[in-house]
């Protein structure tokens, strides 16, 4: 087997995790294993940007990181970013400066003719390419992840540069959601432009799912585009003992939420009926939400008698959050409702715990109808009388008769497809194809 030299561009990496990181992650991991030459550019303040990299993981082993500084993102995030770093007192006195100071920064954020507020972590990453144009040039593939989109820029510059094969990766899209409003149309013209210009120059495109994949094919051909799916990492999940009839009676929920996109309070409406029944209400913890204002708004969501059954916890890793989905009697799996076309991350490691789901999501979704329909572990909806009976049906044959074979999952012998492991030797397989054109 040949042997080859790739370099991933991303943002995200170990050991400073967040959910973005976790593709590169896999990549790396599992490439170098199988006897590749791997080296990775990524940030070397990562950790600053990552709100939910409140958990490490060890960078792979044969692994070469190049760490690369973007200080100025920090002043383009939320607000001036000044007070963040003690450089603004917060008193009355000062309140005046940093209202101005934050409307300049917002002024300039939204109209500055860049892809998004990582570009100072391109030109730094150019200048370093530059510096060490002989290594740079041995690479058989340069593979990018975004977002960010400057990832990207970093891919288009060596593709220029050294004509090395080059795959863009495009974990989101901004077709699958809405844009900003707050950037100005001459900046949405600027990304709409270098959009074009990197499919057009990329060798090959990837992204998460079908949906997707469709979005780019409105200005791609079929066979530039292909789809590596997100995955879990199955050494989490598969070599684990089965606990039937040890449950716990708790709801679980990993991951980010976002209260303009998700809907919550079908699920709590469920619970309030189920109040007065026989069966005792499951707690329902949140793993990863660290944002307060969030928090508040889930809990505001509930009924005052339900509040004291939700909880809220940091961020763990992906070994750690197995054991606890593995160990629950239900999972929450919530995404947009008009959202037809994302496979989350989450979605995987859920299937993958083969633990029942109450997944408030679009039945219409490539997620519900490809994976979740039609078997009786999981209920897709939003209907709140149906949630209320499947939780009860699933409190009966878990935790009553202690059965959770009675329940039809999806099948974890075509699991093995979707693992981290099988994306990423799969990658491998369109690599050696892009060698030999």
């Amino acid at each position: 087997m040949k042997k080859l030299n790739i370099l991933i561009v991303s943002h995200s990496f170990p050991p400073f995790m967040n959910v973005g990181g976790m593709r590169a992650y896999s990549w790396a991991k599992y490439w170098s294993e199988a006897g590749h030459n791997i080296t990775v550019i990524t940030s070397k303040a990562r950790s600053e940007f990552s709100y939910t990299a409140t958990f490490k993981i060890e960078i792979p082993k044969n692994v070469e990181v190049i760490e690369i500084e973007n200080p100025l993102f920090k002043y383009f995030n939320k607000g001036s970013g000044l007070e963040k770093k003690g450089k603004i007192e917060l008193n009355n006195q000062a309140g005046w400066f940093k209202k101005k100071v934050g409307n300049i920064f917002n002024i300039i954020k939204n109209n500055a003719p860049v892809v998004d507020y990582y570009f100072d972590w391109y030109f730094k990453s150019v200048l370093y390419i530059k510096k060490n144009k002989k290594s740079f040039s041995n690479f058989d593939i340069v593979i990018s992840t975004a977002n960010p989109l400057s990832a990207h820029s970093i891919g288009m510059y060596l593709k220029k540069k050294f004509g090395v094969k080059w795959i863009a990766d495009y974990r989101d899209l901004e077709e699958q959601s809405k844009m900003n409003d707050d950037i100005s149309w001459l900046r949405r013209k600027f990304i709409t432009s270098f959009k074009k210009r990197a499919l057009a120059l990329s060798d090959l495109d990837i992204t998460v799912s079908k949906g997707l994949k469709d979005i780019l094919l409105s200005v791609r051909s079929e066979d530039k585009v292909e789809i590596i799916y997100n995955g879990f990492f199955e050494e989490n999940y598969f070599e684990k003992e089965e606990k039937e009839g040890s449950l716990d009676w708790k709801i679980i929920y990993t991951g980010t939420f976002y209260k303009n996109d998700f809907v919550i309070k079908p699920l709590f409406d469920a619970l309030r009926l189920i109040e007065d029944s026989n069966i005792p209400i499951p707690d329902i913890q949140f793993y990863g939400i660290g944002d307060p204002s969030m928090k508040e708004f889930i809990r505001t969501q509930a009924k005052l008698s339900l509040r004291k059954k939700i909880n809220f916890y940091d961020s763990v890793s992906n070994k750690e959050i197995a054991e606890i989905q593995m160990n629950s009697a239900m999972l929450l799996l919530m995404d947009g409702i008009n959202n037809k076309g994302v496979l989350k991350t989450k979605s995987y490691e859920y299937l993958a715990a083969q633990r029942p789901i109450i997944a408030i999501i679009n039945p219409e979704s490539e997620l519900a109808q490809n994976f979740l329909l039609g078997l009786n572990g999981y209920y897709v909806g939003t209907d709140v009388n149906e949630i209320k009976n499947f939780i009860e049906k699933i409190y009966n044959a878990v935790i009553e008769e202690k059965k959770i074979s009675s329940l039809s999952f999806f099948e974890e012998e075509k699991l093995n497809y979707y693992s981290r492991k099988s994306q990423a030797l799969n990658l491998i397989e369109q690599m050696k194809k892009l060698e030999n054109t």
